[in-house]
């Protein structure tokens, strides 16, 4: 009995880590995005401002 319950406890982590990845690679990807958003927006008060 203790072998099985150990290969649970064991799966549950895979699971957590997959959606930590995940929540990273999406946080990661909103950061990239929100970065290229001020670099366009300086770019265009460049543009108004000249």
């Amino acid at each position: 009995m203790s072998e099985v319950s150990i290969q649970q406890q064991e799966k549950v982590p895979v699971s957590v880590i997959v959606l930590i990845l995940v929540l990273v690679v999406a946080n990661i990807a909103m950061g990239v995005l929100t970065v290229r958003l001020i670099i366009i927006l300086k770019i265009m008060l460049k543009h108004y401002a000249a």
